[in-house]
């Protein structure tokens, strides 16, 4: 398998390729938030009840840990766009057997594909290195044999690098 292409992802195309990748640990999150504000709040108005000053505080530190988780599942949807703003610009992958090679305005990058997790999404494959997004190459730019064979390339790789969203 031998792909070369030159493009430019939207930025539509980008975020909704980060907000799929990233919808799990956001569910995370928030439901962790939420559940540790209720905890926080039953534990302040069992302290009401005389339960005491070690209630009041424990109540205290899951309202702050809670409000924490919240404001970090809120802050991902930030991150994402500030990746779109850095991966929305003229780009050349080429993609080999064991390699493959990328070019941004930001510089250029390669990558083994043993070490590159791929994110199957239905309009894009995001490859990310030890979690980080380092490409988004949207599946409207590679014609129907090209697009077959890296489908087919994807298949034949550990299950454990290839996450379907």
């Amino acid at each position: 398998m031998e792909i070369a292409v030159g493009y430019e992802p939207t930025v539509a195309e980008v975020l909704t390729a980060l907000r799929a990748n990233g919808r799990s640990a956001r569910i995370r999150l928030v439901a962790g938030g939420w559940i540790t504000v209720v905890a926080g709040l039953f534990l302040e108005v069992a302290a009401v009840a005389e339960l005491g000053t070690p209630a009041v505080l424990l109540g205290t530190l899951f309202l702050l840990l809670g409000g924490f988780y919240l404001l970090v599942a809120a802050g991902m949807e930030n991150l994402a766009t500030r990746e779109a703003a850095r991966l929305c610009v003229p780009t050349t992958f080429a993609a080999g057997p064991d390699r493959y090679r990328f070019e941004l305005s930001s510089g250029a990058g390669e990558g083994h594909w043993g070490l590159t997790k791929v994110i199957v999404s239905a309009e894009c494959w995001t490859l990310a290195v030890a979690n980080r997004v380092s490409l988004v190459v949207p599946k409207r730019v590679l014609d129907t044999t090209e697009r077959a064979a890296f489908d087919a390339f994807l298949a034949g790789r550990d299950r454990k690098l290839v996450k379907t969203v």
